[in-house]
């Protein structure tokens, strides 16, 4: 996914137009687009764009309005809380990150 892509994304999570539930489905589509497109060896830097981006910032805000959606909707909530933590989790290269350490 490309810096482009990432800050269109990041635009309209931030525009205030979309209901919770469509800014967790574009979160939840654009993470794993992003993650897939690059392949497992170019994970750690998939992950500084995602996060230098900040997309990453967008994603436990929208976790912690749960109990606003429709339950029908929470799976879409567990996928984003399942893709937030391979973003981040186990990235060593976050300590290189200032606003990481």
């Amino acid at each position: 996914m490309e810096e482009e892509e990432l800050l269109d994304v990041k635009r309209q999570l931030e525009d205030g137009e979309l209901h919770l539930e469509h800014r967790v489905c574009l979160l939840n589509d654009s993470l794993n687009k992003a993650l897939q497109a690059d392949g497992a060896v170019l994970v750690t830097a998939v992950r500084s764009r995602l996060y230098l981006s900040g997309l990453l910032s967008h994603c436990v805000p929208l976790m912690t309005q749960y109990p606003r959606m429709q339950r029908e909707n929470w799976a879409a909530l567990a996928t984003l809380a399942q893709l937030t933590s391979v973003c981040c989790v186990g990235g060593g290269a976050w300590r290189t990150i200032a606003g990481f350490s």
